[in-house]
């Protein structure tokens, strides 16, 4: 019965909150601690896009995952297993924020409303700097809502490269 409630929720959304993600994805919902932190400025605005899951019973300085980078790299995990991708463990403190697509020497990641694929590029003094390849806006509402499922849209994205 529940599974039906489940079926067809995802059947009718037309517009992908949080809460949308929370039940498609199994990644975004752990067997342990499962706690949520969303990375806002002003936390009494809308809840954004920007949620880490935390690994741990009770501090954000544990292992800790952006949820949608989480749900992607399982996904193309289960279909791509020896594709080579990595996710850190720590999205607070900057691993992990990133997906990395070491088969083609760049990286991804969300803000609320873009996906960004990027690559280093090293200078003569030996710093990186943020090279843009591609950025690609997620279809919203005015009201800051996805329109189109981010994971999918990243899912598709990441399998055009796979063909390059």
């Amino acid at each position: 019965m529940l599974q039906s409630v489940i079926d067809r929720y995802l059947r009718e959304t037309r517009e992908y909150d949080w809460r949308h993600y929370l039940v498609k994805y199994d990644a975004m919902r752990p067997e342990r601690y499962g706690m949520y932190f969303w990375d806002e400025e002003n936390p009494h605005e809308k809840r954004g896009y920007n949620i880490l899951m935390m690994w741990t019973e009770k501090s954000i300085s544990g292992r800790n995952y952006n949820i949608f980078l989480k749900a992607l790299n399982d996904r193309l995990l289960c279909d791509f297993p020896d594709l080579g991708i990595s996710l850190g463990e720590y999205a607070y403190s900057g691993d992990g924020s990133v997906l990395k697509l070491t088969f083609a020497d760049k990286y991804l990641y969300f803000t609320d409303d873009k996906l960004y694929i990027c690559h280093q590029t090293p200078d003569e003094q030996g710093h990186t700097t943020e090279t843009i390849d591609m950025e690609k806006p997620i279809p919203q509402t005015e009201q800051g809502i996805d329109l189109e499922d981010r994971v999918e849209l990243a899912y598709e994205v990441v399998k055009s490269l796979m063909n390059k």
